[in-house]
């Protein structure tokens, strides 16, 4: 496969997609644009859990969401087609990275790792990670900045 074949989202992105927020317009268009060319989506093994940890707190914690709509929202997570990977030395990469970043936790670290050695983008809607990692790596791109393809009749 091409470099250009995968590409690694994270939860931000994929929440958006399941749970209409600011954005998930963008998010839609960029899951189609993604599933019409055939794009391989990735993510680390934790994925799921991560995922469902946010749907569970805007139930219980913040009050966005009502059971019922996690729970669509929850289906509709599992429908998406993300591939959770681990590859060699990727707790090692994500250990350097948030070391390098001084992030407190290696949960971003580890999908820049994952990334980083399929020499793929990686898509957030975390724009804090974003701008504290974008001048350093140039493979990280982020929803807002996103325009959506326009199809010519």
């Amino acid at each position: 496969m091409t470099p250009e074949a995968y590409v690694c989202v994270d939860a931000s992105l994929a929440i958006k997609v399941v749970v209409k927020e600011p954005d998930s317009d963008k998010a839609d268009a960029l899951f189609a644009q993604w599933s019409n060319e055939g794009t391989h989506l990735i993510a680390p093994a934790f994925f799921d859990v991560e995922t469902d940890s946010i749907l569970r707190q805007k139930v219980i914690l913040r009050q966005e969401l009502t059971s019922a709509q996690a729970e669509a929202a929850f289906a509709a997570l599992q429908a998406l087609p993300i591939r959770q990977l681990t590859v060699p030395a990727q707790r090692q990469l994500a250990w350097h990275i948030a070391t390098e970043f001084r992030f407190a936790t290696v949960y971003d670290a580890t999908y820049l790792a994952l990334a980083e050695w399929h020499g793929c983008p990686f898509w957030t809607a975390d724009k804090r990670l974003f701008d504290q990692v974008k001048a350093r790596i140039l493979f990280v791109k982020w929803l807002g900045d996103y325009v959506p393809r326009t199809t010519v009749p």
